[in-house]
């Protein structure tokens, strides 16, 4: 009988130790190349932003939404984030609990505890067992293997600077904001200390900006990244001369082709030719609600690439 355990037992840590050994070798982000590309507004790596994680197959704004994402490569995930009645961070898009989880009722007048009881809901509206996240612990497991994108935190900014400060994490985040540039310029100045800073521009509807007011907004902010939505490719700031351009005053170019193209002149996500049209312009950061696809396709890009040069 003692044979028979201690055989049991040794199985037990082979089993044991071939899983710690898979877990170790599933591939994962590098922070440091990740975000040494990311400040590099020349490169022509293009780098994959998750929307709202990997929401496909576990609940948004989770986790392991991000877990998923690290172990697949992704460069930067956006999550959302939120404040609690009792003034704790949480990662929530909707100002409301009720699409996404067991619960109902505003954030803002939910305390951290009330939430954390409750459970998420997975894309087809299943229950899952996983809970909402503070900002803490989503960064703490961001922490040195990939970047996030805190949407939705720019009137919370000094708030969320607190948690990356505590975390060490403050390079590891991405802020983003749309509005005027002498205004932003400030805010941005007042918070004393440097943070990877997106200017958002909106090129949609009747009431669209120049290229030239672009340039001017790039200049004057100097953000690690512009964003563009537009909904018609033929806008000027979309010709991949101005692009170049913006890349030229040291600022990535970063493009949402989420859903059906709404943000992005109309041509739908997990397309590759959207995708590929976009690149061709000088793209560098592209979100996308099929980042798993997104990242296959830009592996395949490269690997023909390097083919054909090795002919």
């Amino acid at each position: 009988m003692r044979h028979l355990t201690t055989v049991k037992i040794f199985f037990a840590l082979i089993l044991a130790t071939t899983a710690f050994i898979q877990a170790e070798t599933v591939p994962q982000s590098s922070f440091h190349a990740i975000y040494t590309d990311f400040l590099n507004s020349r490169s022509d790596t293009v780098q994959v932003v998750a929307h709202r994680g990997d929401w496909h197959n576990v609940p948004e704004n989770t986790l392991e939404s991000i877990r998923n994402c690290i172990k697949t490569a992704i460069d930067i995930v956006e999550v959302d984030v939120r404040k609690t009645l009792d003034g704790h961070l949480i990662l929530m898009h909707d100002t409301t609990v009720d699409r996404t989880t067991t619960g109902s009722g505003k954030v803002s007048e939910l305390t951290l505890d009330q939430i954390k009881s409750l459970w998420l809901k997975n894309a087809d509206n299943t229950v899952s067992q996983q809970q909402v996240p503070t900002l803490e612990a989503a960064m703490l497991l961001a922490k040195g293997k990939i970047m996030l994108n805190l949407d939705k935190s720019w009137p919370i900014r000094n708030e969320c600077l607190k948690v990356l400060k505590k975390t060490n994490t403050t390079n590891h985040a991405i802020f983003k904001a749309s509005g005027d540039p002498s205004v932003l310029k400030k805010e941005i100045k007042d918070l004393k200390i440097d943070i990877n800073f997106i200017y958002i521009v909106y090129c949609k509807g009747s009431d669209k900006p120049s290229a030239e007011s672009i340039f001017d907004a790039v200049h004057s902010l100097k953000p690690k990244a512009i964003e563009i939505c537009f909904d018609n490719d033929k806008h000027p700031i979309m010709q991949p001369e101005n692009i170049e351009k913006i890349r030229q005053y040291g600022s990535r170019v970063w493009v949402n082709s989420l859903w059906k193209g709404s943000l992005s002149g109309g041509h739908p996500d997990s397309n590759t030719d959207t995708w590929d049209w976009l690149i061709k312009r000088g793209i560098t950061m592209i979100q996308t609600d099929s980042p798993q696809k997104l990242r296959q396709h830009l592996d395949n890009l490269k690997s023909r690439t390097l083919q054909k040069q090795a002919i």
